[in-house]
């Protein structure tokens, strides 16, 4: 085969994973220009990213809230559920290191319909954070 017959099958292919990804919700890039490919979060995404606290691979964790969403989790108990996960984590709590879960992994355990207590050390949950949940 030609360098000719070879640059065409290689743009093919490219062309190919560029829709591929086109159709996973992502947009394409620039071409070489070494600018990251950009994602079409959806609303009800954006939002509750903004409650989960830890910031850790967002377009793994957009997946794994698609999916989450399509097994029946509703807004509000992810919601809710994140905020409390991120109260269990407290400054003192983090000064042992930062073991909370990336956001898809939290996702994809269904970590949003756990007991609050499965995110305390011990599952000991704080006086005060057990008055809010009850």
């Amino acid at each position: 085969m030609d360098l000719n017959g070879v640059l065409t099958r290689l743009c093919k292919a490219v062309e190919k994973i560029a829709d591929q990804l086109e159709s996973l919700g992502e947009k394409k890039g620039t071409g070489g220009s070494g600018k990251r490919l950009t994602y079409d979060y959806s609303p009800p995404f954006e939002e509750w990213w903004l409650h989960y606290p830890r910031k850790t691979a967002k377009p793994r964790a957009f997946k794994s809230y698609e999916a989450a969403v399509a097994r029946g989790a509703t807004q509000d108990d992810m919601i809710a559920m994140a905020e409390l996960y991120r109260d269990a984590w407290t400054p003192e709590r983090l000064k042992e290191g930062d073991f909370r879960m990336y956001p898809a992994t939290w996702l994809n355990q269904c970590m949003y319909e756990c007991d609050v207590s499965d995110f305390y050390e011990n599952g000991v949950v704080p006086k005060k954070e057990k008055q809010l949940w009850e």
